[in-house]
């Protein structure tokens, strides 16, 4: 829930009474640039509200994304801790695509806030949660999410970071396929890929590409670090650390 100030603290009763998303619409062209309000999400709005306040927006590093950033606390708790000395705010939200996203950063959550650097992931749920997505189309929200960044936060440098390869849907039975290299799903993530990689000027704007790491040399996901073949576990987000904290030192300069 929102005030005009912003993100403000919500009660269980209101969490409780939160609208369920609706079946998806066709997506078209606007969808993925076009920003929405996801009021299912309030209860994850209200804890970002509380961890700006308790920061008081003093943040050198910002996290923008999914459930991909959102788990890093908690699944990678470990080496989550090693961002401690950049003072880092998260604002992964579970389940949110690029319009989702795109809303929350036009409607507060950016305010009064200076980082050097802001980490963006965003993209896997335009793709996995709808089949008629097309990556130009999320490559846009991508690059909508991105422009409002600088526009916002013109002295913040921004580190893209590739979408993960992933496997695709869960099935009845609750279990989310592997994905080998030639899946549609990986196609869908590799061209969406490509496009947003464009996006760097390496000015203002960085790219980096950790996907190999997660794959075999087959190019079949790696389970030991992607187990439900989407999210890391402990082990992935350490590996994902690794890859990243040179680039992001270097931007923290």
């Amino acid at each position: 829930m929102k005030t005009p100030g912003g993100w403000r603290f919500i009660t269980a009763a209101c969490i409780a009474q939160a609208a369920l998303p609706a079946a998806p619409s066709p997506r078209t062209e606007a969808s993925a640039v076009t920003p929405v309000d996801a009021t299912w999400h309030a209860a994850w709005h209200g804890k970002i509200a509380a961890k700006r306040a308790e920061g008081r927006g003093d943040f050198d590093l910002l996290l923008i994304g999914d459930s991909i950033l959102d788990l890093w606390p908690t699944k990678g708790k470990a080496s989550y801790g090693a961002f401690a000395p950049w003072k880092p705010l998260n604002l992964g939200i579970s389940g949110e695509s690029t319009e989702h996203v795109l809303h929350r950063l036009l409607h507060g959550q950016l305010d009064g806030l200076k980082p050097r650097v802001a980490v963006v992931m965003i993209g896997t749920n335009n793709l996995g949660h709808r089949e008629d997505e097309r990556p130009e189309w999320a490559a846009a929200g991508v690059r909508r999410i991105v422009e409002t960044v600088r526009t916002r936060l013109p002295e913040t440098r921004i580190l893209l970071l590739a979408i993960l390869p992933r496997g695709g849907n869960r099935g009845a039975d609750g279990i989310r396929p592997n994905s080998r290299p030639t899946d549609l799903i990986r196609r869908r993530v590799d061209e969406t890929n490509r496009i947003i990689a464009q996006l760097a000027d390496d000015r203002h704007v960085f790219f980096l590409d950790v996907g190999d790491l997660f794959t075999a040399a087959d190019g079949s996901l790696r389970m030991d670090l992607l187990p439900d073949a989407l999210h890391p576990n402990e082990a992935g987000y350490q590996v994902w650390l690794e890859a990243m904290k040179p680039r992001l030192a270097a931007l923290m300069q």
